[in-house]
C-alpha cells in the first residue's frame, strides 16, 4: 500500500510532459509488482475461505455423528432394558415350571407306586379271584380311573417339561442378544467418544480461522484508513503541483448532481457493514451499466484497491472529490479530465462484494459526507 502511494503521488504530482522515459519504465514497473501483491492477496483470502467452508463441513458432519450415535445408544438402552425385563420374566416362569415339574412328578411317581402295590394287572387279578361281579366292576372303573389320571398327569408333566426347556431356550437366547446388545452399545460409546473428540478438534481449527476473521476486520478497517491516507496523499499531491480544475462552484450543486448510474441506493450512508460504517452509498445496478462523471474535473486515481475493487476518484476543485468503486471496468485513466456526464466506467461487484452496482462517495477536505442530498431528485 505504501507503494501504491508513493505510486499515486508521483503520478499526479509530476507533469506528464516532464516526465522523462526512465520514470515511465519504472512507474510502470511499480504498477506491475503492486497488481502482483494484490492478486497473491486474494488468492490468499480465497484460500482462508475455501478452508474455512471445509472446517465448517467438518464441524456439521461430527455434529450430525454426534446426534445419530447418541440416538443410537438411547435406542440400545431402551433394548437393553427389555430384554432385562424379558429376561427377568423367563426366569420367574422358569422357577414356576420347575415347581410345577417337580409337582407333576411327584404325583406320577405317587400313582406309579400305588400301581405297583396293586400289582401290574390289577384288573385281571380282581377278574380271576374276586366272586363279586359287582365289586368287581366297580373296582374297574375305578382302576380305569386311576390310569386316566395317570396319563394326564404323564401329559401334563411332559407339556411342562417341553415348556420348561423352551424357556430355558429362550432365556438362553435373551442373554445372548443382551450380551450382543451390550458389546454393541460399548462400541456406539467409543464411535461417541471418537465423535466427540473431532468435534472438539474441529471446532478449535474454526474458533481459529474466527480469530482470522476478526484479524480480516481489522484489515477491512486499515483498507479505510489506508483510502483516507491515499485521499490526503492525492490532496496534497495537488496543491503542491497547482493542479487546474475545470471549475471551483462545485459546492453550489448540492441537490443538484446528476445520479452516476441509474439505480436505487441500496445501502446507505453511515450504514454498518462488517461493523463499519459505510462511507457513502451503494446504488443498485447490473453488471456493466454506464457510470457517468456528476461534474467536470480531473481523474486523480483510476485503479485497483482492496477493499473498493477498481475504484475511479475524480477531483472537481474546492477540496471536493466524488468516488465510484466496485466497478467492472475503468474506462478513464489517472490525470484525465473529464466533463459531466461523462462514460468513465461500467458497473460491477469487483473488491470481492455479492452485490452488483456503483459505490458512490463524496469527500470535502477528505471527509466523508453523505452524498444523497447532493443527487437531483428524480
Amino acid at each position: 500500500m505504501r507503494l501504491l502511494l508513493l505510486m499515486l503521488v508521483l503520478l499526479v504530482s509530476l507533469p506528464s510532459m516532464a516526465a522523462s522515459e526512465q520514470e515511465a519504465r519504472e512507474t510502470a514497473k511499480r504498477i506491475e509488482a503492486l497488481k502482483d501483491e494484490i492478486a497473491s492477496v486474494q488468492r490468499d483470502i480465497e484460500r482462508q475461505r475455501s478452508e474455512q467452508k471445509e472446517l465448517q463441513q467438518a464441524l456439521r458432519d461430527s455434529e450430525k455423528q454426534i446426534s445419530q450415535v447418541t440416538g443410537e445408544l438411547r435406542q440400545l438402552n431402551n433394548e437393553i432394558d427389555g430384554l432385562g425385563t424379558d429376561l427377568d420374566g423367563l426366569e420367574e416362569r422358569e422357577a414356576e415350571l420347575e415347581r410345577q415339574v417337580e409337582a407333576s412328578a411327584g404325583r406320577v411317581q405317587e400313582q406309579l407306586r400305588a400301581q405297583y402295590r396293586e400289582g401290574r394287572q390289577p384288573q385281571l387279578q380282581l377278574m380271576l379271584t374276586d366272586r363279586d361281579p359287582a365289586r368287581v366292576e366297580r373296582l374297574i372303573y375305578y382302576y380305569d380311573q386311576l390310569n386316566a389320571q395317570l396319563i394326564e398327569q404323564m401329559q401334563t408333566y411332559r407339556t411342562q417339561l417341553e415348556a420348561l426347556n423352551a424357556t430355558r431356550s429362550q432365556a438362553a437366547d435373551t442373554s445372548a442378544a443382551l450380551f450382543a446388545k451390550r458389546e454393541e452399545l460399548e462400541a456406539q460409546q467409543r464411535n461417541l467418544e471418537s465423535a466427540r473428540q473431532q468435534r472438539e478438534n474441529n471446532l478449535a481449527k474454526l474458533k481459529s480461522a474466527m480469530a482470522q476473521d476478526q484479524q480480516r476486520l481489522s484489515g477491512l478497517k486499515k483498507d479505510q484508513a489506508q483510502l483516507q491516507n491515499l485521499l490526503e496523499q492525492i490532496r496534497e499531491s495537488i496543491r503542491r503541483s497547482q493542479l487546474e480544475t475545470a471549475n471551483q462552484d462545485f459546492d453550489q450543486l448540492k441537490g443538484k448532481l446528476p445520479w452516476p448510474v441509474d439505480g436505487s441506493i441500496k445501502r446507505g450512508f453511515g450504514q454498518k457493514v462488517n461493523d463499519l460504517a459505510y462511507e457513502g452509498v451503494l446504488i443498485g445496478a447490473r453488471t456493466g451499466r454506464e457510470v457517468h462523471a456528476v461534474h467536470s474535473g480531473r481523474v486523480v486515481f483510476a485503479d485497483w484497491l482492496r477493499g473498493y475493487g477498481l475504484l475511479l476518484i475524480i477531483d472537481h476543485g474546492g477540496g471536493y472529490m466524488s468516488l465510484y468503486g466496485h466497478n467492472e471496468s475503468l474506462l478513464r485513466d489517472t490525470g484525465a479530465w473529464v466533463r459531466p456526464g461523462e462514460v468513465v466506467a461500467t458497473t460491477g461487484d469487483s473488491g470481492g462484494y455479492d452485490e452488483t452496482g456503483l459505490y458512490f462517495a463524496i469527500r470535502k477536505g477528505g471527509r466523508s459526507i453523505d452524498p444523497a442530498p447532493w443527487l437531483a431528485d428524480r
